[in-house]
């Protein structure tokens, strides 16, 4: 393989790595905190207060009227009164769980033609007797 076909590889392999992560958009969900929570999978869910402030949570839960999460680096555990959070958000990318978007589609066709590409320009240089 030569050195524009290994650049290339590397490019192809970065661009459906990076479109295969998924987007970081939020998403706001209407539903009450306990049907956000179930749909989050253990994921982040947002929440954005009365007073303004966004708090991210992880590993959230809700019993009763508080809704329970761990946040920052050092995974303080923290309570939320639901009476106070104004809005809820799940990651974007979580909507679509179980259903691959067009954008990851498209990016396994991609890399299946880099591939293709790749295997048959060695095949053919490797044929013509000239060394790789």
């Amino acid at each position: 393989m030569s050195l524009s076909q290994r650049i290339l590889a590397i490019a192809m392999m970065f661009a459906v790595s990076f479109a295969l992560a998924g987007c970081s958009s939020w998403s706001r969900q209407y539903a009450p905190a306990s049907t956000v929570v179930g749909k989050a999978y253990g994921g982040p869910v947002r929440a954005t207060m009365r007073d303004g402030r966004m708090i991210t949570l992880r590993d959230a839960s809700v019993a009763g009227d508080s809704l329970f999460g761990r946040t920052g680096r050092s995974g303080d555990r923290v309570a939320l009164a639901v009476n106070d959070i104004e809005r809820l958000e799940l990651p974007a990318s979580r909507q679509s769980r179980g259903r691959p978007s067009a954008m990851k589609i498209g990016a396994l066709v991609v890399l299946g033609l880099l591939v293709a590409t790749l295997l048959l320009a060695g095949a053919v240089v490797g044929s013509a007797g000239v060394p790789r």
